[in-house]
C-alpha cells in the first residue's frame, strides 16, 4: 500500500450494499467511487455533505413507541395470563 491512500472496511446490511448498488450502477459509480465522493465531500465542507434527519413516518414510529412505553399498559403473554387478565376484575 502506498504511503498516500488508506484502506478502509466497512459493514453493511448484504440489503443496502444490493439497494445502494442499483442506484450506484444508475448513475455511473462504483462503491469505491461513491465512498470516495463521500469522504472528499466531507473534508472538503467540513461537515456530512445532506441533511441527517429522520422521515416522517421514523419520526411516527418513535413516538408510537415512546407512548407505548409511557402507557401504563400491563405486558401479558402466554394463554394463561391472557385468561388470567380477561376474567380479572379490573372495575376496582
Amino acid at each position: 500500500m502506498s504511503d498516500t491512500n488508506r484502506t478502509i472496511q466497512i459493514s453493511v446490511s448484504k440489503e443496502t450494499y444490493q439497494q445502494a448498488k442499483v442506484v450506484l450502477d444508475a448513475l455511473g459509480l462504483t462503491t469505491l467511487e461513491a465512498i470516495n465522493v463521500f469522504l472528499k465531500r466531507v473534508a472538503a465542507q467540513g461537515c456530512i455533505p445532506f441533511a441527517l434527519k429522520l422521515t416522517e413516518e421514523e419520526t411516527v414510529d418513535i413516538r408510537l413507541v415512546h407512548a407505548i412505553e409511557e402507557a401504563d399498559v400491563p405486558v401479558i403473554s402466554g394463554k394463561k395470563s391472557v385468561r388470567r387478565y380477561l376474567l380479572a376484575d379490573n372495575a376496582g
